[in-house]
């Protein structure tokens, strides 16, 4: 009752004993995977270039320079080279919308999701400045292969029903124990049970 070790160790066992029915079959598991697109479907991906302008010093002299290159950029008559030098590149490989949002930040993101592509478009805001985006490549999201996450899917599900029926169990062994804590502040963490 008094060493911590032990005691942590035979709650562990009781618990894995209590969860250790718990089984999944292929059917919920093709459910489980189609309930939960967010996690396992391809999501689309966008590639992507962009003209950067700070507005750490004159936010709207910024924008004012951004208004003129995209008129320039869309007629043609300029190149990329026009806006402030970013940390990040200018050019930006396949990415999903959440990539992107973590680096530019979520409006951003979505903001790009809903631009044309092929077009100079903008400016969007971030975190960063204004920038001028043109979209090179959308590629399209797609439902989840289930033979490529069917091992990830049954993991989360697994666990995830175990912590129900962990849950369930315990909450009807509380029905038949009565749970007393001695008066003394010292002893707090030596709780007895006692059967009905």
């Amino acid at each position: 009752e008094s060493d911590l070790v032990v005691r942590r160790r035979l709650i562990q066992l009781m618990q894995m004993r209590i969860v250790s029915h718990a089984n999944l079959s292929e059917a919920e598991l093709r459910d489980y995977v189609a309930r939960h697109p967010e996690r396992y479907a391809k999501p689309a991906r966008f590639a992507f270039r962009q003209v950067f302008f700070s507005t750490d010093r004159a936010p709207q002299e910024a924008a004012r320079r951004a208004e003129q290159a995209l008129k320039r950029l869309q007629s043609g008559e300029a190149t990329p080279e026009l806006g402030d030098s970013f940390l990040l590149g200018t050019e930006f490989s396949l990415r999903s919308q959440d990539e992107i949002g973590r680096q530019f930040g979520p409006d951003f993101a979505r903001a790009l999701a809903r631009l044309k592509p092929g077009v100079w478009s903008g400016p969007l805001q971030s975190p960063f400045g204004l920038h001028l985006v043109k979209i090179d490549q959308v590629e399209a999201s797609a439902e989840a292969d289930f033979e490529q996450v069917s091992r990830r899917a049954a993991y989360a599900m697994l666990t995830e029903r175990e912590q129900q029926v962990l849950r369930e169990e315990l909450g009807r062994l509380r029905l038949d124990y009565r749970v007393e804590l001695p008066a003394a502040p010292a002893a707090l963490g030596s709780a007895t049970a006692v059967g009905k």
